[in-house]
C-alpha cells in the first residue's frame, strides 16, 4: 500500500519581532512615559502619543516640583512634553538616574537638543512667588515650549473659587531664551499669541495681531545668567 504524501502545510508564522534595547518607563496614576527600542511612547489621560527614533530631533528632561517632564523635539519643529508626578522626591532621583543612559543609548549628542539654553524653571518660580505672593508657583505656570505660559488669577480661583475670577489681565508669557516678559490681556484677538509653540511663531503673530509692537521691547524682563 502506498502512503499518499501529506498535504502542504502553510508555513508556521514567526513570532513578533521585539526590538532588543534598554527600557525606561516612568508612570503616575494619570500619565505616563515609556522609553523603548521602538521610540518613545506619551500617555496623558485619555491622550497618546507615539514618536519613533527617525521622528525625534532631541529630547530633555528636568524635574519641576514633584514631577519629571520629559520634552521631545519632533523633525516637524513641534514641541511634545509629558509629566509624570511622584510623592516622594527619592523616585525623581530614580527615574532621573534610569532616564539618562537609556536616552544616551538611542539618542546620543541628540539628547539636548529639545530646548536651548534659556530661564532656569527654579528662576521663574522664585519670579512667580515674589510677583503673585503664592507659595504654590508651579501650579500657576504652563510649558509652551519656546515659553512659559504664568497664570495671574487670584489664589482664590485657583483653588475652585469660580466667583474670584478676574477679567481682563490674561496670563503673562515669559519667553525661555531671554526672560522677556509679555502680557496681553484676555481679548480672544491676542489667542494666536498665546497659541504660538515657537518664537517664531509668536513673532509673526504679533505682526499680525499687535504691529505696532516691538517684539525686542518686553513688557519687562526676568534677569538671569
Amino acid at each position: 500500500m502506498v502512503t499518499p504524501p501529506a498535504p502542504d502545510r502553510p508555513p508556521v508564522p514567526a513570532p513578533p519581532y521585539a526590538p532588543a534595547g534598554p527600557e525606561f518607563v516612568a508612570a503616575d496614576a494619570h500619565n505616563a512615559v515609556l522609553v523603548d527600542a521602538a521610540g518613545i511612547c506619551f500617555d496623558q489621560g485619555a491622550l497618546h502619543a507615539e514618536f519613533a527614533w527617525h521622528e525625534v530631533r532631541g529630547v530633555r528632561h528636568e524635574v519641576r516640583g514633584l514631577c519629571l517632564v520629559v520634552t521631545v523635539a519632533h523633525t516637524n519643529g513641534m514641541l511634545y512634553e509629558c509629566r509624570v508626578g511622584v510623592r516622594r522626591r527619592a523616585r525623581l532621583r530614580e527615574w532621573s538616574a534610569g532616564l539618562v543612559p537609556v536616552l544616551g543609548h538611542y539618542l546620543g549628542g541628540r539628547m539636548p537638543a529639545a530646548a536651548p539654553a534659556g530661564l532656569p524653571y527654579p528662576v521663574l518660580c522664585a519670579w512667580v512667588r515674589t510677583t503673585y505672593g503664592t507659595p504654590w508657583p508651579e501650579r500657576r505656570i504652563s510649558d509652551l515650549g519656546f515659553a512659559y505660559l504664568v497664570d495671574t488669577q487670584p489664589e482664590a480661583y485657583l483653588d475652585g473659587d469660580t466667583s474670584a475670577m478676574t477679567y481682563g489681565g490674561g496670563p503673562v508669557l515669559v519667553v525661555k531664551r531671554d526672560g522677556a516678559v509679555w502680557q496681553f490681556g484676555s481679548n480672544p484677538v491676542f489667542a494666536p499669541l498665546y497659541e504660538a509653540r515657537t518664537e517664531e511663531e509668536f513673532r509673526r503673530a504679533m505682526a499680525r495681531v499687535v504691529p505696532e509692537w516691538d517684539p525686542d521691547r518686553p513688557w519687562s524682563r526676568i534677569a538671569f545668567t
